[in-house]
């Protein structure tokens, strides 16, 4: 026999998705719009969790003597709430970037 996860919202309603039981529970909360930064995620990407790694590869000859070199290796990203909608995947408003235009040189114009 096939199990099935079933996801509950607060009100007790099941859904087959986490998604779907996600945008049920921001609607109840009056947030009707899917963030634009995150995607109804509701979680960014923070800062790079780096280690430093000894590579193998990069010893000078590979004789008794060499240092090791240490490369620092990405290893992940720390997750924090989104900073848009506060974590919740899903606004009240709807949300626009906001966009500013720079001058970044003079170019001649052909004629």
């Amino acid at each position: 026999m096939r199990e099935q996860t079933v996801f509950l919202a607060h009100d007790d309603t099941p859904f087959s998705t986490a998604f779907e039981c996600k945008q049920h529970e921001a609607k109840l909360a009056g947030k009707t719009y899917i963030c634009p930064a995150c995607e109804g995620k509701a979680t960014e990407h923070g800062d790079d969790i780096v280690e430093s790694r000894e590579d193998e590869d990069a010893t000078a000859w590979g004789g008794q003597f060499a240092s090791p070199v240490y490369r620092d290796v990405v290893v992940g990203h720390k997750v924090v709430p989104c900073s848009v909608c506060d974590g919740y995947g899903w606004t009240d408003h709807q949300k626009i970037p906001v966009t500013k235009q720079v001058r970044t040189g003079w170019a001649d114009v052909q004629s």
